[in-house]
């Protein structure tokens, strides 16, 4: 009697499962059209990080926001290549069943045709029955699915893990400065591998010794408290899933599946990263294309940097024109203002004296913004076709989103054909010399 329930329970699971299928199709397809905009949302998160969080153009500053950038595109691919695999057996095990229902009577291979007794019973062998097959399908699509979502909830998981690190980091830097940060960063790096490869020692080592099971028993705990701080979110059913997988393959199926997993992950976002880096600098990777650009900016066009030519969402150049060909009379010239030049303004910028007493708030904004503007006039050299132009008349102005400053540049004795824009700043490591901010290319033909 004390068994009744748990097989009524059982047999309730079963019946659930076995009507489940609809309900997963539903779900599978729903999440497939969702992670279709990570990529996006991943692409504009990293260009909003450049253009209003990082405090710099270090390594420090930039490396591991475009690794984690490419770790969860690869999550997102990965995820959206789950999803669809999902839905495509589930399909084929809906037609699959359909096609039993039409015909109950399944594979006949002894009517196979034009085929010799011994094709009926190598394939009969090889292939089995439509049943087993549709059991097999039914099987592998339940797993499919299972294990889509503990990847997702893994990934969400060390996403919200990310965000408290990275939220801290962008705090922390109004207080220490970046090389002690990035000191900090490495001390904690070394200190979590440190105590990762002490926990596997220490679970060898009591693995030999279960004469010690009270140490045993609070390792296990703390290890699954950690866990619970790793996995802030989806801890208890990722556990559930991890388990079950864990617990009904054979142990060289899982740790190969393991080893797998980590490497395939480490390679693409390796690839991932170094291919956006590549983007970010213009240059390609040898084996994209062997001759293409390595990103010298002189024998190299920049799609974004032309109002006409640059997508939408597309990441702006930190100069840009309106169009690759011109021929009016002015040529006005966005300059974009990224939040990493805070740093290198405040130095080079006067002291902005306080505003006179007399002035009403409007007055005191506009006086405010007159120093602003002067001091960028300072700041940004632009030049065409290596001669520096005299003091642009430079004004506020927001373009799709991008704060940044505009001129209107006259064209008038600018040579027909090729001519190359640049913006240089001051430097940041090389006192007295200007660095190039950003460059390109125009062609000018006189409108007639």
């Amino acid at each position: 009697m004390e068994n009744e329930p748990e097989k009524t329970n059982l047999g309730w699971l079963q019946e659930l499962a076995a009507k489940s299928w609809n309900l997963e199709m539903t779900i599978s397809g729903a999440a497939t059209v969702a992670v279709s905009f990570l990529p996006g949302l991943l692409e504009n998160a990293l260009d909003y990080y450049i253009n209003d969080l990082a405090p710099s153009t270090s390594k420090f500053a930039i490396m591991f926001p475009f690794l984690s950038y490419s770790f969860f595109m690869v999550v997102a691919w990965v995820l959206l290549g789950f999803f669809g695999m999902h839905l495509m057996m589930r399909a084929l095990w809906v037609g699959a069943v359909g096609l039993h229902s039409a015909y109950p009577a399944g594979i006949q291979f002894d009517r196979m045709p034009n085929a010799t007794e011994a094709m009926k019973k190598v394939m009969q062998e090889k292939y089995g029955t439509l049943d087993k097959f549709i059991y097999r399908l039914d099987k592998r699509a339940n797993s499919m699915f299972a294990l889509a979502f503990m990847i997702a909830m893994g990934m969400a998981s060390v996403g919200v893990i990310y965000l408290i690190v990275f939220s801290a980091m962008l705090l922390l830097r109004n207080y220490v400065d970046a090389e002690t940060l990035s000191w900090y960063g490495t001390i904690a790096y070394y200190c979590f591998i440190v105590l990762m490869v002490g926990v596997f020692v220490f679970n060898y080592w009591l693995k030999k010794h279960p004469e010690r099971h009270v140490w045993a028993e609070k390792m296990a705990r703390g290890q699954m408290a950690f866990g619970s701080v790793m996995l802030p979110v989806f801890y208890r059913p990722v556990q559930y899933l991890t388990m079950t997988f864990a617990t009904n393959v054979s142990r060289k199926s899982y740790v190969l599946s393991m080893v797998f997993i980590i490497f395939f992950m480490m390679g693409s976002t390796l690839f991932v990263t170094m291919r956006k880096v590549g983007q970010w600098t213009g240059r390609s990777l040898s084996f994209d294309r062997a001759y293409f650009s390595e990103g010298s900016d002189r024998y190299r066009m920049q799609q974004n940097a032309y109002d006409n030519l640059r997508e939408d969402g597309a990441m702006m150049t930190n100069i840009s024109i309106p169009a690759e060909v011109v021929g009016a009379t002015m040529l006005p010239v966005f300059v974009k203002y990224p939040h990493y030049l805070d740093n290198r303004l405040v130095k080079f910028c006067p002291d902005t004296p306080e505003a006179d007493t007399s002035l009403n708030k409007r007055q005191v904004r506009e006086w405010t913004d007159s120093l602003r503007i002067a001091c960028f006039s300072q700041f940004l050299h632009l030049g065409i076709n290596d001669s520096i132009q005299p003091a642009a008349e430079w004004l506020f102005m927001e373009k799709s989103g991008i704060k940044g400053l505009v001129a209107y540049l006259p064209t008038a004795g600018l040579p027909t054909g090729k001519n190359t824009l640049k913006v240089q700043i001051p430097s940041e490591n090389k006192a007295d010399s200007l660095e190039t901010f950003g460059s390109l290319h125009f062609w000018f033909f006189p409108e007639k």
